[in-house]
């Protein structure tokens, strides 16, 4: 899993960059893979799930622990523009 903080006005990222990662969770065979991270107020993130391998698709279930009021969040699930048709074809559904 990778976390990423989006340029203001963005809705996704543009492109993969370690570098820029704001985290990333080692990569194990397990079903859980658990970070913790503390996030600005008022900037956007994305969080990235990932496989142990390339170009698998599946679902994922993700939980997000806040120390805040769910009013302060705004939660949404995003795909980038290039991967939509792939995961519409793969079952998965926006």
């Amino acid at each position: 899993m990778s976390v990423y903080e989006l340029a203001p006005g963005k809705k996704y990222l543009e492109k993969f960059d370690n570098k820029a990662a704001k985290f990333i969770s080692p990569i194990k065979r397990e079903r859980e893979n658990a970070g913790r991270l503390v996030l600005k107020k008022g900037k956007a993130y994305v969080i990235i799930p990932s496989c142990e391998t390339p170009d698998t698709l599946g679902e994922v279930f993700l939980s997000i622990y806040c120390k805040c009021e769910l009013r302060d969040i705004d939660i949404k699930r995003v795909f980038h523009p290039d991967e939509i048709a792939a995961c519409r074809k793969a079952g998965v559904t926006d």
